[in-house]
């Protein structure tokens, strides 16, 4: 029976081991920008989530001390809805 190694990344077969390493860098080098993009996607993702958990714990510790947290929104922080972008913007394609 001949050995077949097969690439985790690529998906497929190879004859042999070298033949797998050297496509699964090809295919590593051709995408490297994208996969730079997802992974620093990810980490600002992650950032967030730490923010909001930090938002979400100040908030808690601030109505334990005071009772309760209000916030007020204005007139000016609304979007300007006279303008119909907003419309056109939910049926963009």
């Amino acid at each position: 029976m001949k050995p077949v190694y097969y690439s985790e990344v690529l998906k497929k077969y190879f004859e042999n081991e070298d033949e797998c390493v050297a496509a699964e860098k090809e295919y590593n080098d051709k995408h490297a920008a994208e996969l730079a993009k997802k992974e620093e996607r990810k980490n600002d993702a992650k950032k967030v989530d730490e923010a909001y958990k930090t938002y979400l714990q100040l908030r808690s510790d601030f109505v334990k001390k005071y009772g309760s947290y209000h916030c007020t929104y204005t007139e000016k922080d609304l979007p300007d809805l006279t303008d119909w972008n907003w419309f056109f913007d939910c049926f963009k394609f």
